[in-house]
């Protein structure tokens, strides 16, 4: 081992970007959600049946089934709620991480909850006529949907997608965006059908993509200004079902699959400072980890993962990939252009600041993956 990476020792930053497992952005409503989570309740489905029964129904209320996972689906809950339009049913996504903030709601309001595999069943479909349910709305579980429990709810299904389509469809999208330099991004709700994300939209909320923006604020984003689109659904719901559009998704389809990273998760150090600082941000889900890795260098021949940097906007004197030690403490990495901060590092999974880098007298490049 180099002289270079036995500081690490030295730097480690004793913050939420440490080697131990970490809650992720997917828990903004809740950061401290209780370990010793409730079980699903064991009620039959008859019983949950005779119950909303004996509620009755009132004129232009909705029978709803929620899908959810992450903050956002916690958020969708209490807007529903809110709205007069409490659930049937919750489907809560199976991990402890992704599901305890809704699980938490529907237990505060007194909804039955249920693991979120269920959808995958085509059975299932028969126990939403049983509860005669006229919406299933998916917001940020990644259960895959049996067509036929799709096609059962008499209104249909609706899905919460974090990004815009056609062009940004799949997974982990806001890190795609911020990366590919977008100056605005999108929540969108849409008809579901057997497709992933590939059904009618009903709803859309631009919004702008800040120079100050990382993928955190901007999921952050997204889950507020999805809540509003829930609530803009049950108003076209109570007026008529006909009220909610569908239209055709145009314009050319990106899928973005699980696992992929933005921009292949490797710095170039012959780009301009703005592209390295665009990838930087993307994965900047701090306090939380990155849901998709964090875009790597090459030192001493041994992947080195930057997580934050910034703009100095100075044209660099040196070849890119030089590293420059300046005299207030800071860092810099000469671009294809400008000279970049570099900040905060990690290492083998350990957070380091760029302290690190004080006897590195210069950075690769991380090679292109061969397809």
């Amino acid at each position: 081992m180099s002289a270079i990476f036995r500081r690490l020792q030295r730097t480690v930053v004793p913050t939420g970007l440490s080697n131990q497992r970490q809650r992720g952005p997917i828990e903004i409503a809740e950061r401290d959600v209780s370990k010793d989570r409730e079980g699903m309740r064991e009620l039959t489905w008859e019983a949950v049946a005779s119950a909303q029964k004996s509620k009755g129904r009132q004129a232009g209320s909705v029978n709803v089934v929620l899908v959810g996972g992450e903050a956002a689906g916690a958020k969708a809950l209490d807007a529903l709620h809110r709205l007069g339009h409490s659930p049937v049913l919750v489907l809560v996504a199976a991990q402890e991480s992704s599901g305890a903030a809704l699980h938490r709601s529907a237990n505060r309001l007194g909804i039955d909850a249920r693991p979120a595999h269920l959808v995958r069943d085509k059975q299932f479909a028969t126990t939403l006529s049983e509860l005669s349910i006229d919406l299933l709305l998916n917001v940020h579980s990644l259960a895959i949907i049996a067509p036929e429990v799709l096609e059962r709810p008499t209104i249909g299904s609706l899905n919460l997608h974090p990004g815009p389509l056609p062009s940004y469809a799949g997974l982990n999208v806001v890190p795609h965006a911020i990366a590919n330099g977008e100056n605005d991004h999108a929540v969108t709700m849409h008809w579901m059908d057997p497709g992933i994300d590939t059904g009618k939209i009903a709803y859309e909320k631009r919004f702008p993509i800040l120079d100050t923006d990382t993928g955190f604020s901007v999921f952050r984003k997204c889950v507020d200004h999805g809540t509003a689109l829930v609530a803009e659904l049950f108003e076209d719901l109570t007026s008529s079902p006909e009220a909610v559009p569908r239209s055709p998704q145009l314009g050319t389809r990106r899928y973005f699959a699980a696992g992929s990273q933005p921009l292949d998760g490797r710095i170039d150090v012959t780009w301009a400072a703005t592209r390295i600082h665009n990838l930087c941000r993307a994965t900047d889900f701090g306090p939380f980890p990155s849901p998709c890795g964090y875009p790597r260098v090459l030192i001493d021949d041994k992947p080195v993962e930057v997580v934050t940097t910034r703009l100095t906007r100075q044209p660099a004197t040196e070849p890119p990939g030089a590293v420059q030690h300046r005299i207030d403490g800071s860092t810099w990495l000469a671009t294809g252009d400008d000279w970049l901060e570099v900040q905060k590092l990690r290492v083998d999974d350990q957070a380091c600041t760029a302290e690190m880098l004080a006897s590195v007298s210069s950075v690769k490049s991380f090679p292109q993956q061969t397809r």
